[in-house]
């Protein structure tokens, strides 16, 4: 049997297969930055360089790492 497991939180999301065939510690583990934490480091860039941004979906929009830059640049501007 084969599990897939993900979990996204601020920083990282952090992927792991379970196979049944394996012993635990030898199942497939990935940690990648978040989709949030990505999407933070364009958005940063962007600003900075003054750059029109287009942003698409509310569940971007929720995260606090998000929205506290963009609040934070909206009261600079």
């Amino acid at each position: 049997m084969k599990i897939l497991t993900v979990e996204i939180g601020t920083g990282t999301q952090d992927i792991f297969l379970y196979d049944s065939n394996l012993d635990l510690e030898n199942g497939l583990k990935l940690i990648l930055p978040s989709p949030t934490l990505m999407v933070h480091r364009r958005l940063k860039q962007a600003l900075r360089a003054r750059t029109p941004i287009l942003l698409n979906g509310y569940q971007l929009l929720s995260t606090g790492i998000v929205s506290d830059l963009l609040n934070l640049d909206l009261k600079t501007s």
